[in-house]
């Protein structure tokens, strides 16, 4: 029995899929490079991030490449993967294999302080208050036509002009 170039059948807790299980370059001349792209899907609804196995002997040699070696995949994406194998070494037979590691991505949780859930509302209306009070000027110390029209109908004694007071 000969297995399948790709998978058939999707496993429940998989996270991620690869468009062929088994690459076959053929036979490489010397000095030849020769390259295929694999595609690696992310099959569910939460970003992956993946991880050839970059201490194989192959690709520390330098006989495989791997573009890109890690990386990080959205929710029900995609990444191209390029293997690149040139044939700059002695003749050999190369049927081994180069692990992936993928999983799901770490979620970052948002930091939590210590302030209650009153401590931090307060803040916020403190923060809320100062930014309107500079753009808010107070009625009781500026001259609207209501006070304008009294100050006018007002006679002090000694023929003094009423006003407001002068804020400090």
């Amino acid at each position: 029995l000969v297995p399948p170039p790709y998978q058939l059948l999707r496993m429940p807790t998989q996270v991620a899929a690869l468009s062929h299980e088994k690459v076959a370059l053929g036979r490489i001349p010397q000095r030849a490079v020769v390259q295929d792209t694999v595609v690696l899907r992310n099959t569910c609804d939460q970003a992956v991030e993946f991880q050839w196995e970059a201490s194989h002997p192959l690709l520390e040699s330098g006989v495989v490449r791997i573009e890109p070696l890690s990386g990080r995949i959205a929710p029900q994406s995609f990444e191209a993967v390029k293997i690149v194998v040139e044939g700059s070494c002695a003749p050999c037979i190369v049927e081994q294999q180069i692990a992936v590691l993928v999983k799901l991505a770490a979620v970052a949780q948002p930091k939590r302080n210590n302030r209650s859930r009153l401590e931090s509302r307060l803040e916020a209306s403190k923060s809320r208050n100062a930014a309107s009070e500079a753009s808010h000027r107070s009625i009781v110390s500026r001259p609207t036509k209501s006070r304008d029209a009294n100050l006018a109908s007002t006679v002090l004694p000694g023929g003094r002009q009423p006003h407001l007071p002068v804020p400090a």
